[in-house]
């Protein structure tokens, strides 16, 4: 029993229910900069039936991507990591009613860097953009920005770290669901700015 105008979710194996993603992927090696680079393509595709009430509804999602991963070693003491992907979000039901139409942009970048002898430093940077073109949704914009300093000891056994997290106070965790005729945002408040001391030490036989 449940109150009136509720929405049900069926199980991810009743009838109608449909799930698949495939992609392609090309990776090259850069040498003349001492880079790699791949990229993927793809697109998922996935349909989920749904009650409201005593009315029968079916949920199609469709969602293209692009994900493109180059890494660039200019010297030996620095290495950079780059991640970006790009996803179209399109919603629609058995209605002929469209209920997201968005685009997801997401960016991470991590600089990796050898100090001399055992000291090293690492500098991570992720952005996350929401843009709703049709539905109900709100933009979003989600930067979050580590940083970690620290050295190896004892033949690389111990290693001691100081670490900055979220040190642009802007943090958050964020989703999105579309229901059968509705949009349902989350966000999760991070801690905010703060630091850590971290000591490490690797037993071996």
């Amino acid at each position: 029993v449940v109150n009136s105008g509720s929405t049900l979710f069926t199980y991810e194996n009743a009838d109608g229910a449909f799930n698949t993603e495939g992609y392609t992927s090309w990776s090259a090696r850069l040498n003349k900069i001492k880079s790699s680079i791949m990229i993927n393509i793809g697109s998922s595709y996935k349909r989920s039936p749904m009650y409201v009430g005593e009315q029968y509804v079916m949920l199609s999602e469709l969602c293209p991507s692009v994900k493109i991963y180059p890494t660039i070693n200019p010297t030996k003491w620095l290495r950079i990591h780059i991640s970006s992907a790009s996803k179209i979000v399109h919603s629609t039901n058995n209605l002929k009613e469209r209920i997201v139409f968005a685009f997801n942009q997401n960016l991470n970048t991590c600089l990796e860097l050898k100090g001399p002898k055992v000291t090293f430093a690492n500098l991570s940077y992720t952005w996350d953009g929401y843009r709703f073109f049709k539905g109900t949704g709100r933009n979003m914009d989600i930067h979050n920005l580590n940083a970690v300093i620290g050295c190896r000891l004892l033949k690389n056994q111990m290693t001691i770290s100081l670490s900055g997290h979220d040190l642009l106070n802007r943090g958050s965790i964020y989703s999105m669901t579309a229901g059968n005729n509705y949009i349902s945002q989350t966000w999760t408040p991070s801690y905010g700015r703060y630091f850590m001391l971290n000591i490490s030490y690797n037993l071996k036989n």
